[in-house]
Order: structure tokens, then sequence, then C-alpha cells
């Protein structure tokens, strides 16, 4: 699942990460069995915000906090902006 925006009249597509598809990529992560996930960069997340996609990660993964609470806890309206079918399947073999 991903965060899309689109702009049919300028035929514009930018996906990007919110905390809620970060929260469902680290619950994805931790259902999978794997250790950790990566970010490429750190450099412009919104550290000490709600919006911190780190956190995101953190609450999902670590403290095992509901999607949810976390979504809930965004200024993002994310029924607006989150695209994609809210499933997120196992690795293709």
């Amino acid at each position: 699942q991903a965060s899309y925006i689109y702009n049919a009249e300028l035929d514009i597509f930018s996906s990007f990460e919110t905390t809620t598809s970060i929260a469902l990529k680290a619950e994805w992560a931790d259902a999978m069995g794997l250790g950790g996930m990566m970010f490429w960069d750190l450099s412009n997340d919104a550290t000490g915000s709600p919006d911190s996609l780190i956190s995101a990660a953190f609450r999902s993964m670590v403290l095992e906090e509901d999607v949810a609470d976390i979504q809930a806890d965004s200024s993002l309206s994310d029924p607006i902006v989150v695209g994609g079918d809210g499933e997120i399947g196992p690795l293709p073999l």
C-alpha cells in the first residue's frame, strides 16, 4: 500500500509515505519475521512531530500500537490521500 496523489487533468501521479503507510509496512515486516525496516533518508523526517515516519515505524513495530491510533495522531487526513487496497501481501518467492 502506498499513499498517493493524482491529478487527472495534468496526468501527474506521485506516491509518498505517511505515518499510516509506514505503520502498516512496519506491521507487515513484523508479521513476516523481519528484524526491522530501512529508511533511505532521515534528514526530512518530522522529528518530534506526530507526523514522524521513524516514530510511526517504532510505535507500530516495537511498541505494537494500533495503526488506527498512529493514524489518529497524524495531521494528515488519510482517507483523502491514501490509495491502495489496504493490504500488504507476502513477498513473492
